[in-house]
């Protein structure tokens, strides 16, 4: 337990996520035009700490080899709707700003919940001074999990700016949870010195280890490419622990990673979704450089099997811990799947590969025979090997905290174990200098029966009996990528439906199109599995327009449901979001169509009362199935969603299309003629209950064939559609009484026949408020529209058909 690092709060700050090392570089839009001071008055200061109490107690704790704290959270609630200050820009951008201050801290990190920045929009954090900036941060920052964090701003004074264009479809959100006091790790205890305190793993081991990357490290460069540091969470607290990539003997590249059962079996299973595994991150050379590497990181684990079977996080048996990463290791990682060795056979020489407290990674060499020991009294007999390190060309390599679960190299170039602890240390004297490794031969059956107990159900998954595996580099693609060039929907190629596709994004530009055809009635669904990033899933109709998508975000699976499709070619697209791409893992492509029976199962619904719910962005199917038959159906909007968007599609006969409000009033129509579809749209509608109605004109119906229904609401306003026809109208004027309007619009205007209108309100800036159709007749036309009850007060524009707009003022 001793080689662990658990950090109380926030410490490990460059990165908490794979995302969140993520930035776009630039400057916040006030450092190049100045703003008003006027968000200082808004600061938030949060409580002070005893720092020197803080490193005081920490250097206690560290030279007894347990946790290290290093930093305090303090748990906060701040957002652009309830702190900071909001400024709208001459051109209707806007910028969010936040002062903050945490006293005495030598440097800060941040923490967000409910986390989504749109396209275009910008975050950036910095010290008051503006001498230390980090960000960009952008929509390639999301998440679906919603969450992000920060890397470190020296200082305890600081900003956050939030920059968003004017015209985004849809606003950005976040909350900062929790503002860390990062506080500089202590002066370490006599027996060892560190090479540069700091408070992150980098600098801070002791300098007798040795860099990977110097001559010791020569012949392990494949070994040294397996090995990663871990951040483990586990709860409130965070740890560095070390570890590696294991191969199996059906050598198919499986993603296990091999560590310390110590380092975190017990952690839940959603905690386990945020570890970050961090391959490459190393000095260049064999000399400590002044500037930090980078590095490459996975997120998120699945536990296999773990020596306790999850039911603690110590020193358990052999102390393994096996998982399984969550997503695929990009090719450009340039990682290795090491060989094990589990025939507990002594080796007389070899290396082991880890982040001691959780610096770049380091080689420790051994040349005398490891011998068969249990760590300490409690655990079963010769269940670790013992190894004593040997002083090099370059230094004398041990093992430090955050070392844990590091690989022990048999001489054959195989892991034999993974350490569990030990005394050695810089400062140890000749006879400490000595670790412990749990072996594999023992994880493979010993520490109890089920498989989740133990290395081989999953390390021989053939039951091959194999106790040793050579190493392999990672699996080539096995993507054929037949159908390109499908780059666009001209070119898309043709697929079968109920057949498995699987091809590649294999490049930032790259994206994938498919065509496949559909008969009436039937229900469509695709799935996009087995996503080595953020892949993104879209269907369109045979004019382009797409009429599905999904968009999960990170490599969860995609799913577009369509029911009710008319007969025809529809087409699937696949891209990358904000170009991710991989050019060695196949995402795998499924189209299937279930034809669906046309049924009544929404009746008795004849009235307003006894209207059935529909679900909201989905197609139903349904009959007018007599010419007295009425079909009436209720839906509801949301803050967050209040845009209203209907379509009557599939048409038999001559239907039509009527939008109600909660209290009955008709507030839009749609009376196309013919099997036209009908549409009506309602933006920035009262948050509330919806009923639509559907009838045949004139009697119209049909008791064999559907009509199809959607019920959408959106965040975003639809826009106007095109007419396919202009309206020839000799009338130009329309009148409005009375003006001002309350919440009802009232106006008339002179047809000279029958013909279908289209009515929309504008307001000055020429943004789309509602758009109706209605019927005009010959003469005189009188009409009321309910304006949305969000309508706040102002100029706006009525536009009936072609004549000339008019102006009144809401009240």
């Amino acid at each position: 337990m001793r080689r662990s690092i658990f950090l109380a709060g926030s410490i490990l700050l460059l990165a908490f996520s794979a995302v969140a090392q993520v930035s776009g570089g630039g400057k916040p839009f006030s450092f190049t035009s100045p703003l008003a001071d006027d968000f200082a008055k808004a600061k938030v200061v949060l409580p002070a700490i005893d720092v020197p109490e803080m490193q005081r107690q920490a250097k206690e704790i560290y030279a007894k080899g347990e946790m290290l704290p290093a930093g305090k959270i303090f748990p906060v609630s701040y957002s652009p709707e309830n702190s900071g200050v909001w400024t709208t820009l001459p051109n209707g951008d806007r910028v969010w700003r936040l002062l903050a201050e945490v006293p005495g801290a030598p440097a800060t990190s941040l923490y967000f919940d409910n986390f989504y920045i749109p396209e275009g929009a910008v975050l950036y954090v910095y010290n008051a001074e503006k001498t230390h900036l980090i960000g960009s941060f952008g929509a390639h920052n999301n998440s679906a999990a919603k969450e992000f964090a920060t890397e470190i701003v020296y200082t305890s004074e600081f900003v956050v700016e939030y920059y968003e264009k004017g015209n985004v479809k849809r606003p950005g959100s976040f909350t900062i949870t929790g503002i860390a006091n990062v506080y500089n790790a202590p002066e370490p205890p006599a027996n060892i010195r560190l090479q540069n305190p700091k408070c992150c793993g980098f600098g801070t081991s002791g300098s007798c280890n040795v860099n990977v990357n110097c001559p010791e490290g020569t012949l392990w460069i494949n070994h040294r490419n397996a090995v990663a540091r871990i951040l483990i969470k586990n709860g409130a607290n965070q740890a560095w622990c070390s570890g590696a990539l294991i191969n199996n003997a059906a050598y198919d590249c499986k993603n296990y990673f091999l560590t310390a059962n110590h380092c975190g079996a017990a952690v839940s299973a959603a905690d386990k979704n945020q570890w970050i595994f961090y391959f490459n991150y190393q000095t260049t050379g064999c000399a400590n450089p002044g500037s930090e590497p980078g590095s490459n990181t996975i997120t998120g684990c699945t536990m296999r099997s773990s020596a306790s079977n999850g039911a603690n996080s110590s020193v358990y048996g052999s102390d393994f811990l096996l998982v399984e990463f969550n997503g695929a290791i990009p090719a450009s990682y340039n990682v290795y799947f090491a060989g094990f060795d589990a025939t507990n056979n002594a080796s007389n020489s070899g290396v082991s590969i880890h982040h001691a407290s959780g610096d770049t990674k380091k080689i420790s060499t051994y040349t005398t025979t490891t011998t068969s020991r249990r760590y300490y009294s409690q655990l079963p007999d010769n269940s670790h090997w013992q190894v004593n390190w040997a002083a090099t060309y370059s230094n004398h390599g041990i093992t430090e905290p955050g070392s844990s679960g590091a690989p022990l190299f048999h001489s054959n170039g195989r892991i034999m174990g993974k350490l569990s602890g030990g005394p050695s240390s810089c400062g140890a004297v000749a006879g400490d200098k000595n670790d412990y490794y749990g072996k594999l031969s023992y994880d493979w059956t010993s520490n109890g029966a089920a498989a989740s107990q133990r290395l081989k159900p999953w390390l021989d998954p053939l039951n091959l009996g194999s106790s040793f595996v050579g190493g392999r580099l990672p699996c080539p693609a096995n993507c054929p990528d037949i159908l390109e060039p499908n780059n666009s929907q001209a070119t898309a190629g043709t697929i079968s439906t109920g057949v498995y596709n699987k091809a590649l994004i294999a490049a930032t530009t790259d994206q994938d199109y498919y065509k496949f055809t559909a008969t009436t009635g039937v229900n469509i669904t695709v799935s996009l599995t087995t996503l080595p990033f953020d892949y993104d899933l879209q269907l369109l109709n045979s004019a382009g327009t797409v009429i599905g998508s999904s968009a999960a975000g990170g490599s969860t699976n995609e799913t577009i449901v369509f029911n009710g499709a008319a007969a025809g070619t529809y087409t699937v697209r696949v891209f990358g979001y904000n170009g991710a791409f991989s050019a060695s893992s196949c995402y795998t492509l499924l189209v299937t169509t279930a034809v669906v029976p046309c049924n009544n199962t929404y009746e008795p619904n004849e009235s307003l009362a006894p209207a059935p719910t529909i679900p909201n962005n989905t197609n139903i199917n349904s009959q007018i199935a007599s010419a007295s038959d009425v079909d009436w159906y209720k839906f509801s909007n949301s803050a967050l969603e209040p845009n209203i968007y209907v379509t009557l599609g599939n048409l038999p006969f001559d239907y039509d299309l009527y939008l109600y409000n909660s209290a009955g009033g008709m507030i839009g129509s749609s009376t196309s003629g013919g099997t036209t579809s009908e549409s009506i749209i309602y933006n920035t509608s009262a948050v509330g209950t919806y009923y639509i109605r559907v009838i045949g004109y004139n009697g119209a119906f049909s008791n064999t064939l559907c009509y199809r229904l959607f019920a959408g609401v959106s965040g975003t306003p639809k826009a106007a559609w095109v007419q396919s026809t202009a309206i020839k109208d000799d009338m130009n004027t329309v009148t409005i009484a009375p003006n001002p309007v309350a919440s009802k619009l009232n106006f008339s205007y002179t047809a000279a026949g029958n013909s279908m209108e289209e009515v929309i309100i504008t307001d000055i800036t020429g943004r789309k408020i509602m758009i109706n159709t209605i019927n005009s007749r010959p003469g005189k036309n009188e009409n009321g529209i309910i304006l949305p009850a969000t309508l706040t007060k102002g100029i706006y524009i009525l536009q009936v058909g072609t004549r000339n707009p008019v102006k009144f003022m809401k009240e």
